[in-house]
């Protein structure tokens, strides 16, 4: 077999632990093409697939997302479409949301009042905040 990469190969080439990498497997995200010497053996796609793994975790996929978008030879759903759209408008959400408190927290840092509870802003973006709870939470659950 040419270009074959036993798990510590991919291990050193993704920075990843091979427990991670086993977990990948058992999993159903990432499979090896066999064995050699008892060592479990990956071509070299499967570099690309760890890294593919990796980015659609950052893009905040769970493991399951992920397995219902990408199988383990690197092949995608026909909907990948459709479900990436969904996260892009769940990372807005939660973007916007991380938008907030940091806007709140650095107002804080300056803030003239002894209290934040004087501090309009402060209390004005957590009034903003709590509004924005239920109808997150009721929109999670409805999507989840």
């Amino acid at each position: 077999m040419a270009d074959i990469l036993t798990i510590s190969d991919l291990h050193k080439r993704t920075g990843k632990p091979s427990s991670a990498l086993r977990f990948y497997e058992r999993e159903h995200l990432l499979a090896p093409v066999g064995r050699e010497g008892g060592m479990r053996v990956y071509t070299e796609a499967a570099v690309n697939q760890v890294a593919l793994i990796d980015l659609l975790q950052l893009a905040g996929f769970t493991l399951g997302e992920i397995r219902g978008i990408v199988s383990p030879d690197g092949a995608f759903s026909s909907d990948w479409r459709i479900r990436a759209m969904e996260k892009i408008d769940e990372l807005n959400r939660h973007l916007a949301r991380i938008e907030l408190a940091k806007m709140i927290l650095e107002h804080t840092v300056t803030c003239p009042h002894d209290s934040l509870n004087e501090c309009t802003v402060f209390t004005r973006g957590v009034a903003d905040h709590a509004a924005t709870l239920r109808v997150t939470e009721q929109h999670d659950v409805a999507a989840g």
